[in-house]
């Protein structure tokens, strides 16, 4: 869709519209989230030379708040463009139980979009966003990224020390056989950049579970309607599987979705009768793809002890994120009067 020059200056002035005090409060929840991801990195990362810390903790601070912003700013910027009342994003800081540093960020839509074309284009493009800006940055990462060798039955993507084995994604992958040629038999010591990129894709899986008010629930029921309750029961069954079969962490999420609700509300559109066009279709096809080749059955397989002991209180986080470990997402919250 075309944003033209009059909407572009619509949006721009609701901006300098705020009240101080909405600013100060969003403005306060972005540093303090990006204070919090710094901190986070730093503590996890083991090693005695500050210098180099401090700067692998800023990269992937800053490479995980902008991919989050672009995201978000992708429901935002739409949403205003369909003249729907919407929240500035509030991002949400969690310095000691995530290994992110965030519990995500979210909008929240004030008034009904006011057809199912808006609803689909608001919900699309956050995660369109995060995935567009996080794969460059999973590129630049892995180009600067180490080959290890297994010293253990866990292969994967160890972050800041060899103490954390993260999973990969389809996409994960093949951008690994493509920047790290011959790493079969290896495990990858990922580049800060990198995994900033690989949370981005992280978030962008969660956010298209077809389930409730997340994006994804929302684009399903612009193509389903109330036979979108089908497909977010049968997802619900296959996170008991994993949370059964692969990760206890998934029995986090399976409880936060219950408690959101899995149906997505029943809302009627003016244009209920009327088809996508060939565009939005596709798009829809490309969500579902981002979903499949960003999902991720096992994010974090192991945590392995490492030689250099680490401060039990570290550690410690670091044991509850692999039984609790979804912490971070973003949602589109619509309040139905």
């Amino acid at each position: 869709m075309k944003i033209n020059k009059q909407v572009l200056l619509n949006w721009i002035l609701i901006f300098r519209n705020l009240p101080s005090i909405v600013w100060r409060k969003h403005l306060l929840l972005f540093a303090a989230t990006y204070i919090s991801m710094i901190w986070t990195y730093y503590s996890f990362s083991l090693g005695s030379n500050v210098p180099v810390k401090l700067f692998h903790s800023f990269l992937y601070g800053t490479i995980l708040i902008l991919i989050l912003l672009s995201h978000e700013l992708g429901h935002y910027i739409h949403a205003r463009q369909y003249g729907v009342e919407a929240t500035l994003p509030l991002f949400i800081p969690l310095p000691f139980l995530s290994p992110f540093g965030t519990l995500g960020a979210f909008i929240r839509m004030r008034s009904l979009p006011p057809d199912k074309r808006a609803l689909f284009d608001i919900s699309y493009w956050g995660p369109a966003m995060s995935f567009f800006t996080s794969v460059p940055a999973i590129i630049i990462g892995l180009l600067l990224s180490e080959r290890v060798p297994v010293t253990t039955d866990d292969t994967g993507l160890l972050v800041g020390s060899n103490d954390l084995v993260f999973g990969s994604s389809l996409i994960f992958d093949l951008l690994i056989k493509i920047c790290i040629p011959d790493s079969d038999g290896y495990s990858i010591l990922l580049h800060p950049v990198a995994f900033a990129g690989w949370v981005g894709l992280f978030v962008t899986a969660i956010n298209l579970f077809p389930i409730g008010q997340l994006d994804g629930g929302h684009i399903a029921f612009v193509f389903l309607g109330k036979r979108q309750k089908y497909i977010a029961y049968l997802f619900f069954g296959i996170l008991i599987f994993l949370a059964f079969e692969v990760s206890t962490g998934w029995m986090f999420w399976i409880l936060m979705l219950f408690i959101m609700g899995l149906r997505h509300p029943n809302v009627r559109m003016q244009d209920a009768g009327i088809h996508l066009d060939k565009m939005r279709i596709r798009q829809g096809i490309f969500a579902a793809i981002f979903f499949v080749i960003c999902f991720i059955p096992e994010p974090l397989k192991s945590i392995i002890k490492p030689q250099l002991k680490i401060p039990h209180q570290i550690e410690d986080t670091f044991q509850n994120f692999h039984n609790i470990n979804y912490s971070c997402k973003s949602q589109i919250e619509i309040n139905y009067k």
